[in-house]
Order: C-alpha cells, then structure tokens, then sequence
C-alpha cells in the first residue's frame, strides 16, 4: 500500500491511493478524455508521404499536387501507464475524432496556379502515442 502519493486519474481527477486497490495504484488511465487539433499546412511530395492511406484520405494526388490550408478538430483518446520499474513507464495512447480541413489545391510543387478550394470533412484515428517515461 501507498501512502501520500496523488495522480491523475483519465478524467484529471485527483485520486488518493488509499482509494483504490493494489492493482488500480500500480497502473493508471494518463490522458483527458478530449483532445483538439489544429494548425495549418502546406503539403506535397511522392515516396513513403503519398503511400500512406491516412494521408491519401485528405490529399488524393499528393505526388502531383500541392495542398495548402488550415484544420481544427477534436475527439476522444484514452490513455494508460505501465510502470515497468522503479523510473521506467511505458504510456500507450490512442484517440478518434473529428477534423475540418479547408485548403486550397494548386497545380504542382513549385506552381502558383490554383486549382480549387476544399473542404474535407476527415471522421477517424487523430491521435496515436507510444511513450517510454523516465522518472526523475
């Protein structure tokens, strides 16, 4: 048993170990239950980038085409800590959500000519982590 130790629980909540069982204080939910995305962009290139089926989702043409623009969104993930030592932990994460992508579509790499502008509605996997934690 663990005495004078508080962390987090998945929703943020502080959680004293004196609730929980043995097995509840040796592993923890780690993230927020909602996580948001944002930024902007300007995407284009052939190879390993345009072979990937998350990308080809948004960008169709990204070995032919340039993409430049802006996404926000937002979605549900969950977290967990394996502690494996003393001041090792393993985290794994994952999350689903939802993003607006608007950009523009121009005619190759280094042209400035304007095909059209896009609004992608993307519904899928935003958010995937494998963290090793060293614990000070």
């Amino acid at each position: 048993i663990v005495y004078g130790v508080t962390y987090l629980d998945g929703y943020g909540s502080i959680v004293h170990p004196s609730d929980c069982t043995e097995n509840e204080v040796k592993g923890s939910s780690l993230s927020s239950p909602i996580h948001e995305r944002s930024g902007l962009f300007n995407v284009t290139g052939s190879g390993v980038l345009a072979d990937v089926p998350l990308i080809n989702k948004v960008f169709d043409d990204l070995d032919q085409r340039r993409y430049q623009g802006w996404f926000a969104g937002a979605g549900l993930s969950y977290g967990y800590a394996f502690i494996l030592g003393k001041h090792w932990n393993l985290e794994l994460e994952g999350g689903v959500g939802y993003s607006y992508i608007d950009n523009d579509v121009y005619e190759c790499e280094e042209c400035g000519t304007l095909l059209e502008n896009r609004h992608n509605h993307y519904v899928g996997l935003t958010k995937a982590a494998l963290n090793i934690v060293y614990v000070f």
